[in-house]
């Protein structure tokens, strides 16, 4: 007999054993039992793992990728410069593994103006290094709010977004340039859309890869 199908039916055997012998026991000799028959435990216990850690919740809070960029207001020309700077770890929404990622910037409530950045092609981390201005007056700007939104660049149909970021400007010390790195977060319209877009382009990917072995 294969010695695979022999280990297999010694193990059946002696569960069928353990089984009866446990119907058969006194209540009192039962624990006893289920002891000595108990297998080893292959995973932590509950005492070895740290509930405090924070690493799941970072990984989610980032899995949408991050943005770098900078304000400066200008004084004595009320006027506010937004420098989108780059994007890193966003989201693959194309059947290779990335996209084709640019930043459209508005100043909230008004959503008539805007400006965009280029296209970066076939590019998770893209660095823009591309500055807008709007006129705004200071006794106004902390009723504004920034919105910056990344958006996958789709020729054939519309764009996805990849993730946004609202800041209110009244939380800003305009008195030095602002300058820093923020999470995106996803878009409620956009959200399962994009999610169900990116769900595929990863099983393509998968199953090109297997393919190709």
């Amino acid at each position: 007999m294969d010695r695979k199908y022999a280990r297999y039916w010694a193990i059946t055997i002696k569960n069928h054993l353990d089984t009866e012998i446990y119907l058969l026991k006194p209540i009192g000799e039962v624990d006893k039992v289920l002891k000595l028959s108990q297998p080893e435990l292959v995973q932590p216990v509950i005492t070895d793992i740290d509930v405090n850690s924070n690493s799941d919740t970072s990984s989610k809070k980032r899995d949408l990728g991050r943005l770098k960029f900078s304000l400066d207001y200008d004084f004595k020309q009320s006027q506010l410069t937004v420098h989108v700077i780059q994007a890193a770890d966003l989201a693959a929404m194309d059947l290779g593994g990335t996209s084709d990622p640019y930043v459209k910037v508005y100043l909230l409530p008004d959503r008539k103006k805007k400006h965009e950045t280029k296209v970066h092609r076939k590019t998770l981390n893209p660095t823009f290094d591309e500055k807008f201005t709007f006129n705004v007056n200071y006794n106004e700007i902390g009723g504004k709010t920034l919105l910056l939104a990344l958006y996958d660049f789709d020729r054939f149909s519309k764009h996805d977004m990849l993730g946004q970021i609202h800041v209110p400007l009244s939380s800003i010390d305009f008195g030095q340039v602002h300058q820093e790195w923020r999470d995106l977060e996803p878009s409620k319209d956009d959200k399962s859309r994009a999610r169900a877009k990116a769900c595929a382009v990863a099983s393509e990917v998968r199953n090109y890869s297997f393919s190709a072995l």
